[in-house]
């Protein structure tokens, strides 16, 4: 059985010959648990233009032999499966999967809880954490640039820390942090590093 996703990065349709992987449940019976897994396949026939295509997916064993299926690329960037069905996050092999969840606008502050809310909400539909589909990406990565994403976050949390303590000194207890603030502590941030500035 299918799972469905949050909407991957906006992606071209594949073309024939293309190797993808498709994101699957994988539901065990004897244990009732449920494991996603990346099924490898290869784009057999594509009508580029409207978005239809054939993939043939590679065997995983016995019980799931080799199989075609008939889809359809979306615009979102994930695939529907004509036969299950179901919308399918897909990525081509070899690169990582994004993941993208979708914020509401809304003029009204929101708290912490509100936004750890909305976030388990959207991990829970995509049926992936926003923080595994962060690390897979990242373990993608050579590990120089793994190395230096680590430490420009490192460098920004620290530079964040100072910043909302200024906030909360200003304000006082209980103070709002606004979209706004943060984009403006973003901003800061680096305009320091391309002036070669410390963070602090």
């Amino acid at each position: 059985q299918a799972r469905g996703g949050a909407a991957s990065q906006a992606l071209e349709p594949p073309g024939v010959g293309e190797r993808l992987e498709v994101l699957w449940d994988i539901h065990d019976d004897s244990t009732g648990t449920v494991k996603h897994a990346w099924w490898r396949c290869v784009v057999e026939a594509s009508d580029g233009a409207k978005g239809a295509a054939t993939l043939l997916y590679e065997s995983r064993g016995a019980e799931f032999p080799e199989e075609r299926c008939a889809v359809h690329f979306l615009p979102s960037g994930e695939l529907y499966d004509d036969g299950t069905q179901t919308t399918l996050p897909w990525r081509r092999q070899g690169e990582a999967y994004v993941l993208c969840a979708t914020m509401r606008a809304s003029d009204a502050p929101q708290t912490a809880g509100q936004m750890l809310d909305e976030q388990a909400q959207a991990d829970a539909q995509a049926g992936i954490s926003l923080e595994a589909a962060g690390s897979e990406a990242m373990q993608s990565l050579p590990y120089a640039k793994q190395a230096q994403i680590a430490e420009d976050y490192r460098q920004f949390t620290d530079f964040l820390k100072h910043k909302l303590a200024a906030i909360l000194a200003e304000r006082g207890e209980g103070a709002v942090v606004t979209g706004d603030d943060i984009e403006a502590a973003k901003a800061q941030f680096a305009e320091l590093r391309a002036g070669g500035g410390g963070a602090l």
